[in-house]
């Protein structure tokens, strides 16, 4: 069974990891360049692009206090989707909707396990 081995450096054919204390995971985006602080990269490594969303909809709740479960559970699902977003759209003073942007394998996946199972709603 592999088992992590501490090196000083990664090479070509290599696969690693590193372990960082992230505020926000919102904040990162896959194919982010890493670097130190003391020797910091002149640029991010090139031929990563953001991951543009191909669908978008609207998302609201039926009752207005379960309007924080439904930003929790949005915010879950931009943990395991890099091109989903979100975005509170207010309507009116009794209406908030989440402006939602994702691509067509997020809506394959929600649509085979179904949105049911996905929160704690009835």
């Amino acid at each position: 069974m592999p088992k992590p081995v501490e090196i000083a450096q990664l090479i070509a054919g290599e696969v690693g990891f590193f372990a960082a204390t992230i505020k926000h995971v919102g904040d990162t985006r896959i194919g982010d360049t890493v670097t130190e602080d003391a020797r910091p990269a002149s640029a991010q490594l090139p031929g990563f692009e953001d991951i543009k969303p191909m669908v978008f909809s609207g998302l609201y709740t039926v009752d207005s206090h379960e309007h924080t479960l439904l930003r929790d559970a949005l915010e879950k699902l931009r943990l395991n989707d890099s091109s989903f977003f979100f975005e509170l759209r207010v309507q009116s003073r009794w209406v908030s909707v989440f402006a939602a942007g994702f691509s067509a394998c997020f809506i394959w996946r929600s649509s085979r396990r179904g949105w049911s199972g996905n929160t704690n709603w009835n």
